[in-house]
């Protein structure tokens, strides 16, 4: 499930990369409109499913219904995020993944203290 999924760029990515069946929900129905057009001309409209919904009232899911949740830079957008991230651990299944990337609104960047290499061989830290 891909949560504030938009015009489902990401959904329709993975649906086309894994075979697998996503579901995108997002609150705009124009985008997911775009979304659902774009899937469609990808041949792939079998694999998704977009749903216009609100994240923080996931009612018409079933508890433990999918096996990865995922959302990127959308939770700061989302009113509640508390009470998305109790809807989330509701609709995931036990040993499942939930993938959540984004950033606090506000705040200032800091290292976090870990170093590591980059694939360019240059070293980095966060």
């Amino acid at each position: 499930m891909d949560i504030g999924c938009g015009e489902g760029k990401l959904s329709n990515f993975l649906a086309m990369a894994l075979g697998k069946e996503v579901c995108g929900i997002d609150i705009s129905d124009f985008k997911l409109a775009k979304a659902w057009e774009v899937a469609e001309a990808q041949g792939i409209s079998h694999l998704v499913q977009f749903i216009q919904g609100d994240a923080s009232h996931l009612d018409f899911l079933a508890d433990k219904s999918f096996a990865a949740i995922i959302s990127i830079f959308s939770l700061h957008e989302l009113e509640n995020p508390r009470k998305v991230m109790k809807e989330l651990r509701r609709v995931l299944r036990a040993k499942g993944r939930l993938i959540v990337v984004d950033f606090i609104p506000g705040a200032r960047l800091k290292s976090c203290g870990a170093k590591g290499t980059m694939p360019s061989g240059k070293s980095s830290s966060c």
